[in-house]
């Protein structure tokens, strides 16, 4: 497991790169692609706050990509993905919003260990569906006033979809720190962790966007 840390989110995104290529094998995924592979990469963020605006100018993806798949986590805007994050985490099976009740068990008790939401569907997919979420888990932690996330992603396309991912989950992180100051918890933003299981580039398929990163 590779251990990035750094500042802001736009750095991450750049050194998590950075070591795909460097490190890479080329591996052949289940739908015939081939890709640039690493082993596991965790990247922790001081200061996630600090430049998100700035992700988007090092992304392959332009502003209004970047803000229409934040709001389709947050707000849960039309998608034509077999999934959204959004229907993952905010109605679970239809039937649990695994965000409120995060919050809910931080303010209960803010040094809570089980602010935890998950996004797999274990029948579904395992069995039914064919594209399943990469992102598989999220934790938030308090620690001394500060809110810390942790996200975990099964699979992770590094080049294009490192950034937008982040960048939603930077609002995400932003989003459950006002509903606890709404609801009289002192919290501020703290550090994210972000961990990739299977980090990838797909080389061929993006290799015009990887020249831009040279």
């Amino acid at each position: 497991m590779e251990l990035i840390k750094t500042s802001t989110l736009s750095k991450a995104y750049l050194e998590a790169y950075n070591y795909v290529m460097w490190k890479h094998k080329i591996v052949e995924t289940e739908d015939g692609e081939l890709t640039y592979e690493s082993g596991p990469v965790t990247v922790v963020v001081s200061y996630p706050n600090d430049d998100k605006e700035h992700l988007k100018l090092v992304s392959p993806y332009q502003d209004n990509f970047m803000k229409s798949y934040e709001d389709q986590l947050i707000h849960g805007t039309n998608s034509d993905f077999d999934y959204t994050y959004n229907e993952r985490l905010f109605n679970y099976q239809e039937v649990v919003n695994q965000i409120d009740a995060m919050i809910n068990k931080l303010v209960q008790e803010p040094y809570t260990r089980r602010a935890v939401a998950v996004t797999w569907y274990p029948y579904n997919d395992n069995f039914e569906n064919n594209s399943v979420p990469c992102l598989q888990y999220i934790q938030c932690k308090f620690m001394k006033g500060y809110l810390h996330m942790i996200t975990l992603w099964r699979s992770r396309d590094i080049l294009m979809g490192m950034p937008a991912n982040m960048y939603a989950m930077n609002t995400l992180h932003n989003y459950i720190v006002e509903q606890l100051r709404n609801k009289g918890v002192n919290a501020q933003v703290g550090s994210y962790t972000d961990i990739s299981i299977v980090p990838h580039i797909y080389f061929k398929r993006d290799a015009n966007f990887m020249k831009a990163m040279e």
